[in-house]
C-alpha cells in the first residue's frame, strides 16, 4: 500500500464533508433567503417591503 493513499482517502472525505456542508448550506439560504435580505438590510427595509406584499 503506498503511503499516499491514506492522505488521498483523507482528501477524498474532505471534498465530500463539503460538498454535503455546501449542499444544506444552499438549501437553507434558498428556503430562507428573503428573511435572511430582510435581517441584513433592517427594519426600514422590511417596513419599505412590506408595502409591496
Amino acid at each position: 500500500m503506498p503511503p499516499s493513499l491514506p492522505i488521498i482517502v483523507y482528501i477524498l472525505m474532505m471534498i465530500n464533508l463539503v460538498n454535503i456542508f455546501l449542499t444544506i448550506w444552499f438549501e437553507l439560504v434558498s428556503s430562507q433567503r428573503h428573511k435572511t435580505i430582510h435581517i441584513l438590510r433592517g427594519n426600514l427595509f422590511i417596513q419599505e417591503d412590506s408595502r409591496w406584499c
